[in-house]
């Protein structure tokens, strides 16, 4: 039986290993390879965790990690009604091809929920894949409104 769980530190490669199989998924094409990457993604994990702004969880079977989902907790600009500002940034949600569809998403989404209210989050925001809308619909998750997006250029490097 799949169980749920935190993530703790040690569990960074296997999250790392999940990241890249989700992202290839959706047709990211790596800038390097995993042993490359690797590293990169353990800093921030690692940081993630040691600062408090990042959570993980983990689905597991039989030892091995199936599923996963990250939030990052934002702490906002405090407002006169409200005695905390704090929401939550739902991402790298991801199930491993094989495991989809039998419930491990939904049990892992009702975890963090319950996570994301005993924190005192005020919401959870997440910007779904067109294939995981129903599934985030199913969860209660509606419109956000009428959100704006400035995508910036990367910067420029000092030999160009």
């Amino acid at each position: 039986m799949a169980h749920i769980r935190r993530a703790v530190s040690s569990d960074g490669p296997e999250l790392a290993r999940l990241r890249w199989h989700f992202r290839a998924d959706e047709g990211e094409a790596p800038l390097d390879d995993f042993k490359e990457f690797l590293p990169r993604f353990l800093e921030h994990y690692w940081h993630g965790l040691d600062s408090e702004a990042w959570a993980h969880w983990l689905v597991e079977e039989n030892g091995a990690a199936i599923a996963h989902m990250a939030v990052q907790v934002i702490d906002g600009v405090p407002r006169p009604a409200f005695p905390r500002d704090r929401w939550g940034w739902l991402t790298d949600c991801y199930t491993i091809p094989g495991e989809r569809d039998i419930g491990h998403g939904s049990r892992l989404l009702a975890t963090i929920r319950e996570w994301a209210r005993a924190e005192g989050l005020e919401l959870l925001l997440v910007s779904p894949s067109t294939r995981s809308v129903p599934f985030y619909r199913r969860a209660g998750f509606g419109p956000a409104g009428e959100w704006l997006q400035l995508t910036l250029d990367p910067p420029q490097s000092a030999t160009d």
